[in-house]
């Protein structure tokens, strides 16, 4: 747990020193937020039904803001991709520390510090939009200490996911093929390009035999109160089985690939 704070708060110092490039990855956020918000205005009539307008703006806003956090791309190019390709994932393994947990913790924190930086003042500007664009509040306070804890629950579970894809490129060695495929996959199942809710129930149905809903979807529904009750409950119980499932699954992965790996390039 030391190595892992010390990871996070050197990352997240990194981070934090791109401002200008935050800056303006808020504005690609902004923009595309109102461009999603004005396409789906047109599929939902009015705010009758189980997702009414407002709270398909606030789901959009929400992907928006944690859309640096639940990146399925490579967003370690430099500290792990590169490293994998050219041969220097050897200088890593001789540091007196865990693999699976340094690559981790530096998906997650860098994540985290792109979020932060581009999320917080995205949050305070969507918030005083005009009604049937901006950010709602909580359904209540109780809905807002459970989305917290499911959005944690979230960004670990993406981080454990991308863990896999950069496990897959240790053994194919090309990382733009491995994560084009899972952006391909992951961005639908998650409902980052369609909100989950405005699919059709049988749709949603078979995505909940899929980890990725539970990354951000779930999150999101609960913050609007599109989920409440003993299903709520029910899926962040599913949500935290996927995340302890997922990361035993990549540490085994893990073990099982350093012990007949073969460093190439230098």
């Amino acid at each position: 747990m030391r190595t892992f704070n010390s990871i996070l708060k050197m990352n997240l110092k990194k981070e934090f020193q791109y401002r200008t490039a935050a800056l303006s990855g808020a504005i690609t956020q902004l923009f595309f937020g109102f461009m999603y918000i004005a396409l789906y205005r047109q599929f939902l009539v009015g705010d009758s039904g189980d997702f009414s307008i407002a709270q398909m703006a606030s789901y959009i806003w929400l992907g928006q803001i944690f859309f640096a956090l639940f990146k399925y791309f490579d967003v370690c190019k430099f500290e792990i991709s590169d490293k994998i390709v050219n041969g220097d994932v050897g200088y890593q393994l001789i540091r007196p520390m865990n693999l699976y947990s340094y690559w981790y913790a530096t998906i997650f924190s860098k994540s985290l510090g792109q979020m932060l930086i581009r999320g917080i003042p995205l949050t305070l500007l969507v918030f005083i939009l005009p009604s049937g664009w901006n950010l709602l509040p909580p359904v209540s306070f109780e809905a807002f200490l459970l989305f917290l804890f499911s959005i944690t629950i979230g960004a670990f579970l993406v981080s454990s996911i991308n863990m896999i894809s950069y496990i897959i490129v240790l053994h194919t060695l090309s990382p733009s093929g491995v994560f084009s495929f899972v952006v391909a996959i992951a961005m639908f199942l998650a409902g980052s390009i369609i909100p989950i809710p405005m699919m059709p129930e049988g749709v949603q149905a078979v995505l909940n035999f899929f980890p990725f809903r539970y990354v951000s979807d779930l999150p999101y529904r609960i913050y609007i109160g599109n989920i409440t009750g003993s299903e709520m409950f029910i899926q962040l119980g599913i949500q935290l089985a996927w995340l302890i499932g997922l990361v035993v699954l990549g540490k085994v992965l893990m073990n099982k690939k350093l012990k007949k790996m073969v460093v190439q390039g230098g």
